[in-house]
């Protein structure tokens, strides 16, 4: 065959290079930044995306006649220079299965300078050697304080649960949710009064549930739940399921939501407990639970000794504002936390009903 009706045997032609000469001030510049061997093994071996600064010939091609060569690559500094910086990977033979890499915010690429030298050199330096190219902005991610307190552990996993979730959130993340719970049981446990198994008996029940354990959302997790409600001919909740805990670790979690609210306002700690129990745990108690719930929290330090108990072990230098910024933080994700729990508890009531109603008309 013809090689020349292929274009085989023929020079590539040579992308022009920037008119600002910026081209050998770079890479003089760069090719310091790289500590070693001038070739591909640096300091770490890396799978890199070259962007070449000027394209090679293929060496097993390259046409014998130096002066076809020389023309060749004379016209080519007259081109006009590649628009993007795809556009430049292409005309220059980019291999397909190069990736680039990261370094903490920065992507590396490698760039040829002269026959084989290469430096790394960052996607912004890369387009500022492209005309009208623009370096890609840096995103930063947001940064959450660094919390030492009792209640850091059952924070971190409310917000974590919560995490990318609108508001109000359609669906929480069941793994750190019911985390959280353990953990906040666990604080309670600290404050006297064995307070924590107000919690952690409920929690033992979200961990019993039959419900099929793939499911990660917290609410889908629920709703799969449905079978087991029928020994009761979907009159009521069993009350071994996650259904029952949901219930009252909701009920449970708003009265202790309200009472950091109150300490967090500057109440007493008496003070705290009784405006907040009247906002929540005492239109769901009966008359003996009232009592026993009662004579549980009278065990509760007073203010500052209980500040100090969530101090924690960790917390001896947390200051009073660091302390009370965390305990607002809690609040505002507890508050989240006990919404989807009874919007949770209605839906799941709406859907029993249904589910009666549907058994009564086969």
């Amino acid at each position: 065959p013809d090689l020349k009706s292929r274009g085989e045997g023929q020079p590539l032609a040579t992308p022009a290079r920037p008119a600002s000469g910026r081209t050998h001030t770079a890479m003089a510049r760069r090719r310091t930044r790289m500590s070693g061997s001038c070739c591909s093994r640096g300091a770490a071996e890396v799978a890199v995306e070259p962007v070449l600064a000027r394209s090679q010939p293929d060496r097993g091609t390259r046409s014998a006649d130096p002066a076809s060569q020389k023309a060749a690559t004379n016209g080519s500094r007259d081109a006009e220079p590649p628009p993007t910086l795809a556009a430049a990977q292409a005309a220059e033979g980019a291999p397909k299965d190069a990736v680039p890499f990261d370094i903490g915010s920065v992507r590396l690429g490698m760039k040829l300078f002269g026959d084989w030298d290469v430096a790394p050199v960052s996607v912004s330096e890369l387009l500022a050697d492209i005309p009208g190219q623009e370096p890609p902005a840096t995103k930063s991610l947001p940064s959450r304080p660094v919390r030492l307190g009792r209640l850091a552990p059952a924070l971190g996993s409310f917000e974590a649960a919560i995490a990318d979730s609108e508001t109000p959130p359609a669906e929480l993340q069941r793994a750190p949710l019911v985390e959280g719970f353990r953990q906040f049981a666990a604080v309670l446990d600290t404050l006297g009064g064995n307070m924590g198994s107000y919690i952690l008996t409920n929690v033992s029940k979200l961990e019993r549930s039959k419900a099929p354990q793939h499911h990660s959302g917290y609410r889908e997790w629920l709703f799969a739940e449905l079978p087991t409600h029928a020994s009761t001919g979907y009159k009521s909740y069993v009350d071994d399921s996650a259904w029952m805990a949901n219930l009252w670790i909701g009920w449970t979690l708003e009265f202790f939501v309200e009472f950091f609210a109150e300490l967090h306002a500057g109440k007493s700690t008496r003070q705290a407990v009784d405006e907040a129990y009247k906002r929540s745990l005492y239109d769901h108690h009966n008359y003996f639970q009232r009592t026993a719930f009662m004579t549980a929290v009278k065990s509760l330090p007073d203010r500052h000794r209980l500040l100090d108990e969530l101090r924690g072990p960790d917390g001896a230098a947390l200051d009073d504002a660091t302390l009370l910024r965390d305990l607002g933080d809690f609040v505002a994700a507890g508050r989240v936390v006990v919404r989807f729990c009874a919007v949770s508890n209605d839906e799941l009531s709406a859907l029993l009903q249904q589910e009666r109603a549907n058994q009564g008309r086969r």
